[in-house]
């Protein structure tokens, strides 16, 4: 009886040893699951699927929601939550900033072009180059002067999701064949240009000849840009500006306009030509517009058309950079930009997508050649650590110059100064 009892003592024993370690590891498990755990838990359908956080500006369009939901239904490895940013840029950028100055909250980002330097510089951004090589991905496939805005010390950080550049607008019922055609090949000077703006000025009830941003903003950097080239012809390309914006073919107040006061000379009849943003275009069809799209064709500017895209990156401290990659290169793919593109309307990152049957469908705008000529010609700002304060100066000498506060020599000398102080030059 006694061996018997102590036999099953040590049995209740080792059963009273074998539960609590088992609610031990319970407890553990608990206070510290694993990352599968984790992932799992954060999916909508209860799936041990990688969750993928990508953060872009709210999209009314439904584009950008759609091709959210095509990568989730292509593959069960991940999946991806849209993390909606502001749709004001200031607000956008500090919410990215705030985020990635952090943690790895993000891990796909979208970037408007004039951003990406600072955040380069500031290490938050990773190099896609080898991911591109191994993916197959080539970068002459996509707008060159989005592509030129992400690279850095011959390094690629992003690639467009979308792009959006300056164009020449004009007025094709106006303007003769043979000028219609040196415009649209690009051949035309800003000299020769300024004639034609001179000599059509009033015809076809237009009051003047040409219109463009001048306001001391963003926009006038975006101008400057394409004036000088990029900076590398300051005196030249400020002196030419000058001339056009002293010219008798420009409002008397030319260096007040803003992009809405362009768009609404342009499409209330008022100006022959318009340097402005690709969403003119789409105004021309408007209840607003005096005038139809059968009367106005687009160019490339004589110095290349400065964009405005928005480019995606990874997160550099993202701890799912191979799959955050799978995700840009499907963002970035056909069939998401014929998604984004046909249902948003914005034009496609993706150059292949220009010979696109459903998106050249749904936008006109698109398939003239004049667009075309402006894409190979696009240009990008400086890509420079701070560079939302380097532009903040680079517009006031700017406009000092074109109102006639301060002299050409001075102006290149502050401008240059600025470029070597913000490019790490000086």
């Amino acid at each position: 009886m006694l061996k018997q009892k102590t036999r099953n003592t040590g049995i209740a024993l080792l059963l009273i040893v074998l539960l609590c370690a088992g609610m031990l590891s319970a407890c553990g498990n608990d206070a510290a699951p694993a990352d599968d755990a984790v992932t799992a838990s954060a999916n909508a359908d209860g799936s041990d699927r990688i969750v993928l956080r990508l953060a872009v500006q709210e999209d009314a369009t439904g584009g950008t929601q759609s091709v959210v939901d095509a990568f989730n239904a292509s593959q069960d490895k991940y999946e991806v939550v849209w993390e909606k940013l502001s749709n004001d840029a200031s607000e956008q950028s500090t919410q990215l900033l705030t985020s990635l100055q952090s943690s790895g909250e993000y891990d796909v980002l979208s970037l408007d072009v004039c951003w990406v330097g600072e955040m380069i510089a500031a290490g938050y951004l990773e190099p896609l180059d080898m991911m591109m090589a191994e993916g197959g991905m080539r970068k002459a496939d996509y707008n060159a002067g989005a592509m030129a805005a992400a690279c850095s010390d011959g390094k690629q950080y992003g690639i467009p999701f979308f792009s959006d550049l300056a164009l020449l607008f004009f007025r094709s019922d106006i303007v003769s064949p043979e000028a219609a055609e040196k415009l649209i090949s690009g051949s035309c000077t800003w000299d020769e240009l300024l004639a034609m703006a001179e000599t059509y000025k009033g015809q076809g009830g237009t009051k003047d000849g040409i219109v463009f941003l001048s306001k001391q903003d963003e926009g006038l950097t975006c101008l400057a840009t394409e004036f000088t080239s990029t900076f590398t012809d300051n005196a030249a390309g400020l002196a030419t500006l000058k001339a056009l914006t002293d010219s008798d073919a420009t409002p008397t107040d030319i260096l007040n306009y803003k992009d809405n006061d362009v768009e609404e000379s342009f499409i209330g009849g008022n100006s022959v030509f318009a340097r402005n943003w690709t969403y003119q275009y789409a105004s021309l069809s408007g209840d607003n517009s005096d005038i139809s799209p059968d009367q106005v064709a687009v160019a490339p500017l004589p110095s290349g058309d400065c964009v405005g895209s928005y480019i995606f990156g990874i997160n550099r401290n993202s701890e799912h950079k191979e799959a955050a990659f799978e995700l840009l290169q499907f963002l970035t793919g056909p069939d998401a930009q014929r998604i984004f593109a046909v249902e948003s309307g914005y034009p496609p990152g993706n150059n292949a997508m220009l010979e696109d049957e459903a998106v050249l469908a749904s936008n006109a705008l698109l398939s003239l050649p004049g667009y075309r000529a402006a894409v190979e010609a696009s240009v990008s700002r400086p890509v420079v650590a701070g560079y939302n304060k380097m532009s903040d100066a680079l517009q006031i000498e700017v406009h000092k110059y074109l109102t006639g506060a301060q002299a050409l020599d001075l102006t290149c000398e502050n401008i240059q100064a600025l470029l070597d102080e913000f490019t790490g030059e000086a």
